[in-house]
């Protein structure tokens, strides 16, 4: 009778120590957790919102705004542009340009082949930036261009100017330069 007590009491505080052990891990993942939201909530709240505007001798897009329009299925949504009241809201952190107000997934300002296109994978290898508030890529504020017949997924482009980059300056048929500059995201 003595070996079960033993063996009843060993079991009880094996049982105790595994619901402590349990205690111990909810407390930490808890606190990771915690720290991690409030880790992302101090990076976005450093975030400036923007608007992106468009300075062109082309009076059909010289003071529009950049507008976000979701083509796939994915979320890639590409850069059109439109009433400057109605630009897509964006944050800028020093480092990157990106979107939530479009879904409830961030998406991120990039240059993929001549598209400019906001989409929540990794950013491209090009680097976005502002120099005195004009938007540059790879430190180089030429090569934006509005285009009409873009080729974009939904062909919006087939009647609305869509925002494309060609560092070459060798657009295509239907394009016009522009410079994109911020203001504060009202």
């Amino acid at each position: 009778m003595t070996i079960k007590h033993e063996e009843t009491e060993l079991l009880k505080n094996q049982i105790s120590s595994i619901q402590t052990l349990k205690m111990l891990y909810n407390t930490l993942t808890t606190l990771a957790i915690t720290a991690l939201l409030s880790f992302t909530t101090t990076v976005q709240a450093g975030a400036e919102p923007i608007r992106l505007l468009v300075e062109s001798n082309y009076p059909e897009v010289n003071n529009t705004g950049l507008v976000f329009k979701e083509e796939t299925p994915a979320g890639t949504s590409y850069v059109f542009f439109g009433n400057p009241s109605n630009a897509t809201l964006l944050d800028w952190d020093g480092s990157d340009i990106y979107t939530s107000s479009l879904s409830a997934i961030t998406e991120y300002l990039n240059v993929d082949s001549e598209f400019v296109i906001a989409t929540n994978t990794t950013r491209s290898d090009k680097q976005l930036y502002f120099d005195d508030e004009y938007l540059t890529v790879d430190e180089n504020d030429e090569g934006f261009y509005a285009c009409l017949h873009a080729g974009d997924p939904l062909n919006y482009s087939e009647g609305q100017y869509e925002l494309m980059y060609y560092p070459d300056g060798q657009s295509r048929d239907g394009c016009v330069d522009v410079k994109l500059y911020r203001i504060a995201g009202v």
